[in-house]
């Protein structure tokens, strides 16, 4: 039997993520890591961003589940 392995893309690599590049409110999703892993997740109302080597994540006018987050991986 043949030994499928997943795509590069898709395997678990460890990392950590600096938050080194600054990035204006509603522009943090969809970037890269200085090592390269996307940043996903979601921001309905465009407040994460980066700053100063920090994730900010400003509290949100409705709140509500499902409205802000980040996640890394294969999602």
């Amino acid at each position: 039997m043949q030994q499928l392995t997943p795509p590069e893309n898709l395997v678990n690599k460890s990392f950590t993520d600096t938050f080194s590049d600054n990035c204006c409110a509603g522009k943090t999703i969809g970037t890269k890591t200085p090592s390269g892993a996307v940043r996903k997740g979601i921001d309905v109302e465009k407040l994460i961003g980066i700053d100063n080597g920090a994730l900010r994540l400003q509290p949100l006018l409705k709140p509500a589940w499902g409205r802000q987050g980040i996640a890394y991986g294969p999602y």
